[in-house]
């Protein structure tokens, strides 16, 4: 059984629930808390909880609370024809550095990169919502490598090891040091490391580049315009600790057509209450501008 609570600082997707929640109709908007269905749904094993989209207002808390499973990168707000350009009663991106039509897909990618850079280790997820906004059935996916045998259980456990990508056009096959995506590799702080990638692509729309991100900026970008699909073997060398993925965005003008997928791990996870607390710091400016943000919204 599947749900959603959808209020005004954004929206949770719960998967996997033997029953409806107690106390879901007739709610006050704000009360109980979305905290407390959480809650609720832990009480089943194996129940699923998804952040539907990352631009939404209470983001920190609930990232803060440790109980996500999956973020919406891939998320209803990226339609097949066009985009939801604002970001509806989430926090706004600035439009002039992340003009429309695409700047939400681009704000959306941003946002996850700063969680992952938080030290959350936090697959993608994707979403669609076909029949309620202009997209077809799976238009925005995540495929999941499940091993030899493909069951209900081994999705799932596939996916929450991060053994995914996301897409709503491109395919990206992609190994680093042979492992799929959610492998980590050890390393102590400090060391520098080779890391070997295997990238198989699929487009129908042109892809310029793929690119390979480590921890949020474009480490290499592999030019393969012109290409519907091909197969590319390279090398990067990082200093952990850290994480990296493998994406590529078409130039397909009218919305955000990519395919990304889920990080490989370097070493421990950063340490993130340790970067959320240093002064000055990007990140934490970052997310006390989020906060201070969600407040004065609230008060007006």
């Amino acid at each position: 059984m599947s749900g959603e609570d959808e209020r005004e600082g954004g929206a949770l997707m719960y998967y996997g629930l033997k029953m409806p929640l107690p106390g879901g109709k007739g709610l006050f908007p704000e009360f109980p808390s979305p905290m407390n269905f959480v809650e609720l749904a832990r009480q089943y094993d194996d129940v699923w909880i998804d952040l539907e989209k990352p631009f939404w207002w209470d983001t920190p808390v609930r990232l803060a609370s440790g109980q996500l499973n999956s973020v919406g990168l891939a998320n209803n707000h990226i339609c097949h024809s066009q985009m939801y350009e604002t970001e509806a009663w989430g926090r706004p991106r600035d439009a002039k550095r992340l003009p429309p039509p695409r700047g939400n897909g681009l704000w959306t990618q941003e946002i996850y990169y700063h969680i992952l850079n938080s030290g959350l280790r936090i697959p993608p997820s994707a979403g669609s919502a076909s029949g309620v906004l202009p997209n077809p059935v799976g238009y925005n996916r995540v495929y999941v490598h499940t091993g030899e045998h493909v069951s209900w259980d081994a999705w799932w456990n596939g996916l929450r090891k991060g053994r995914s990508f996301v897409t709503n056009g491109p395919l990206l096959i992609c190994k680093v040091n042979g492992k799929p995506p959610g492998a980590r590799f050890a390393a102590m702080a400090g060391e520098s490391c080779e890391l070997e990638l295997d990238i198989v692509f699929y487009s129908a729309n042109n892809i310029p580049t793929v690119e390979v991100a480590w921890n949020g900026s474009v480490a290499n970008a592999i030019p393969v315009s012109g290409k519907p699909a091909g197969g590319i073997t390279a090398k990067i060398q990082v200093e952990g600790p850290g994480w990296l993925l493998i994406h590529a965005i078409t130039d397909c003008e009218e919305t955000f057509r990519f395919a990304s997928t889920a990080p490989w791990y370097l070493g421990r996870p950063i340490l993130h209450a340790a970067i959320l607390t240093s002064a000055g710091s990007p990140l934490s400016s970052f997310w006390t501008g989020w906060t201070s943000g969600s407040s004065a919204c609230r008060r007006s």
